[in-house]
């Protein structure tokens, strides 16, 4: 574990595990928060929004670290 608390995995460790989790459980999830906080006719916006925020969180993850919560960082 680092110091800011990410849980160290070997670079590119279970990327594609990664990518399938978060892809199928945390998109729906994100893209219906934002889009009843936003309003629903924003919602090509809100997923856009959302598949570059995961997009970034797994490049990040692979990179530097598993965070301890996955979804509170999302």
């Amino acid at each position: 574990m680092t110091r800011s608390g990410e849980t160290r995995h070997p670079p590119g460790a279970a990327a594609s595990g990664l990518v399938e989790h978060y892809f199928r459980h945390e998109y729906g999830r994100l893209v219906a928060k934002l889009a009843n906080k936003v309003g629903v006719r924003h919602v090509e916006i809100v997923e856009d929004a959302v598949q570059n925020a995961l997009e970034t969180a797994l490049t990040a993850w692979v990179a530097n670290g598993l965070p301890r919560d996955p979804s509170a960082w999302l």
